[in-house]
């Protein structure tokens, strides 16, 4: 990865954690994150360049959640605490209620996980998480949270930040 990379990687990075607001905080925070998994796959789709980021990352994710588990187990249990609401997590793609909404019961797999904050990140950047909404506020803080927690580890890594 060349500086340039690391430097936008970085400078996202930063910034997210200098904003007061959960959604500010969450959106540049992807915006660094979202950098980081398609750097070296940009002629894939989306979704196949998580599928690579998860296959090379699974064992530090692994070291992060033991690491971290209060974090990772804050943003389970928050999720938990809502298991019919329509307005949570929600696949906006689909138009039926119950296609909508996924469970999910395991974040310390990366797979789900990142499945999880993916679809908070759709529910934000396509309409579905309102900041004047207290739940919408508090799950895409818990996913910050976490995503911020696992970013960090990744950067310290690969070089970006410093340990």
């Amino acid at each position: 990865m060349n500086d340039q990379w690391k430097d936008l990687i970085k400078r996202w990075f930063c910034k997210s954690k200098k904003m007061k607001n959960p959604f500010d905080q969450f959106i540049s925070l992807w915006i660094s994150f979202n950098a980081f998994y398609a750097h070296n796959h940009l002629q894939e789709r989306e979704l196949s360049q998580l599928r690579i980021f998860r296959d090379q990352f699974k064992e530090l994710f692994r070291e992060v959640v033991t690491k971290n588990e209060a974090v990772f187990k804050e943003f389970k249990d928050y999720i938990d605490t809502k298991p019919i609401n329509t307005g949570f997590i929600q696949d906006l793609r689909f138009p039926d209620d119950k296609e909508r909404h996924k469970k999910y019961s395991d974040l310390t797999s990366l797979c789900e996980y990142i499945d999880c904050v993916y679809q908070v990140r759709c529910n934000l950047f396509h309409g579905g998480k309102s900041p004047e909404d207290g739940q919408d506020e508090n799950i895409v803080k818990r996913a910050y949270d976490s995503l911020v927690v696992f970013c960090k580890a990744i950067y310290q890594k690969e070089g970006i930040l410093n340990p």
